[in-house]
Formats: structure tokens, sequence, C-alpha cells
């Protein structure tokens, strides 16, 4: 097929042409220039300084235990949502470093249908979330314009276990279920739900500016952009707010497992590099949106005290996460 035809088959505004038109080719970068200029030391040593600089600990207290929750468990996983996950899984992703891809969970869950839906229904009875299952393999990728031989002009990918990643979605389609249904989230969250996107949130903003010029008023606008909130997210607030929703317990631990001994690790052909990830969450994960939102619903939901010299007839507070589009109005 040529140009002309490739792009006269469009039917998404940002389907395979768009990518293809619009968005760069950025290749993984070498551990070598990431030496912040000190060629000393081993390309392992090199990759563990890297994963200390970029995957930092809290300096807050980490701990955080669950109260004994009166909710009754969900049930188990379904045969029906198990193989429209796997079904759904994206052929052409990258595999962690089992080698383990979405081509071959297909295979076997097809040929081997038993297999997944007993090993993710032990985890939720057991509320466990199997350490093996959550370690990412960092990808480092050069932002655009920054120094080579710092840490931070990179952003760190990772590849978790593709079998995990099911498990993973599965846990945040029951969360997501409670939420919605329960209606726990604040209606002025815009980002990372069913029906709602960084349109809608434009769109209640103009109308409430439009609002307020018609009856002759003013509207303060408040913007904030939040800088790597998913890399600094605290898992002892998340588990804080997980704790307040009332979900079923089972789901509460098994999210609870899910945030313990979650690790990082960075190959080179010397060895492997790995660091504790007490805090964040791994760019790819299936539920760091859901647990954001939860965080974030927090903040939605306080009553500002806010003096103005000259009062406004309301107050817009919005924000921003970096390379997200969310918006909360």
């Amino acid at each position: 097929m040529d140009w002309r035809k490739f792009c006269s088959a469009a039917f998404h505004p940002y389907g395979k042409q768009y990518k293809a038109a619009f968005r760069k080719s950025v290749f993984p970068s070498q551990i070598p220039y990431l030496m912040n200029g000190d060629p000393k030391g081993s390309l392992q040593e090199a990759a563990q300084n890297i994963l200390d600089q970029i995957f930092y600990s809290p300096a807050i207290p980490t701990n955080y235990n669950l109260t004994t929750s009166t909710q009754p468990p969900d049930p188990s996983f379904s045969p029906q949502e198990i193989p429209v996950i796997i079904e759904h899984l994206p052929s052409g992703k990258a595999p962690d470093i089992d080698g383990i891809n979405n081509l071959l969970n297909k295979i076997i869950h097809k040929r081997f249908n038993n297999i997944f839906p007993t090993l993710f229904n032990r985890c939720l009875h057991l509320s466990c979330f199997p350490d093996s299952l959550k370690i990412g393999n960092i990808i480092l990728f050069q932002k655009r314009g920054k120094d080579q031989r710092l840490a931070f002009s990179y952003r760190p990918i990772s590849l978790l276990p593709t079998i995990g990643k099911v498990l993973e979605k599965l846990m945040t389609q029951r969360l997501t279920y409670h939420l919605e249904s329960t209606n726990s989230l604040n209606d002025q969250q815009h980002g990372f739900r069913e029906g709602k996107s960084v349109d809608t949130a434009i769109d209640e903003l103009l109308s409430k500016i439009q609002t307020a010029r018609r009856d002759d008023k003013h509207v303060l606008v408040l913007s904030i952009d939040i800088k790597g909130a998913f890399d600094n997210l605290q898992h002892r607030a998340t588990l804080k707010s997980l704790d307040a929703r009332t979900c079923p317990i089972n789901i509460n631990r098994l999210f609870y497992s899910l945030l313990q001994n979650r690790k990082v690790t960075l190959l080179t052909p010397q060895g492997r590099a790995t660091k504790d990830q007490k805090q964040g969450f791994p760019q790819g994960s299936c539920s760091g949106p859901a647990l954001w939102n939860l965080v974030a619903n927090e903040i939605l939901n306080q009553v500002w005290q806010i003096t103005f010299i000259y009062k406004p007839s309301q107050m817009i507070l919005c924000w921003s996460l970096k390379r997200m589009q969310i918006k909360a109005l």
C-alpha cells in the first residue's frame, strides 16, 4: 500500500496514520551515557547509581496497616472476565525479562484455559500478588533536549511481567466498578474515567466562565501542573485512601500486597542492578491511574478556605499531570 492509500484509509483521527506522521521514533538509551561524566566504575555500578537517583526512597514513613474491613469479599474472577482481558492484550508489546509476551499468554490460555483462572483466583483468595510478577525491568528513553549525561534527563519505562499485568487489570476493573457504583469519586474528576476526558473538563471550564460572564461576574482559575505525579505518589497515602473507600476486603488486601516489595531492575552486560520501589507507580502500570484518582479525590472533596481582597463569584481549581492530559475542575 502506498502512502496516499495508507492515509486515505484513515478512519480514526489519532490512529496509525497520525502516529506514523507525528510521532518520532525514540530508541532506548545506552548505559554508558548515564555515568554523569564520571568514567570510573563498572556498568553495573553506573546502573545502580541511575536507579538510586531516579527511584529515591521517600523521606516519610511508608508503613501502613489496613484496618479490619467489614465489607464482604468480592467473588472469584468469572470465566467471562479473564478471557476478555487476555484476548484484548496488544500483541506487539515487549516482554519483561522472563520473555513471556502477550502472544504467548494468548496461546497458553487458548490451549490450557484453566491455568490463568486458577492462578488469579488463588491470588484473590489469598490476597497475595506474587513478588515475581511486580518486578519492573527499566528501559530508559532520553527526554528531548536534555543533557544525556544526567540521569534525570531520561524517562524510565517499566516493562512489567505480562501475567502480572493481567492480574493487575482484573483487580483494577473490580476497584473501578466499586468506586463508580458507589459514587465514591468526585464528579469533578475528569481523568481516567469512562465517559470523561480532557474534553469534558474543558467544556465544564468554558461553561462556568461563560455563565459568569453572562451574569457580569468574575471567575478565578487556579491551574496547577503536577510534575512527576505518578513517580512521587506515596504508597502510604494510596493505601489510606483505599482503606477509606470500604472496598471488598480481598480487593483491599490484594492492592496492599501489590504495593509491598516492589522492585525495579536495570540490566547491563555485567549484571543486573536492582532497587526497591517504595513510592510511585511504574510507567505502564494498569492500576496507577485508578489509584491516583483515589488520592486526588481527597483534594477535590476539600472545602478550600481562601481569602481574597477582591472576591470572585467562584474559584475553579485545575490540575494537569504532564503527558497525561488530565484535568480536574
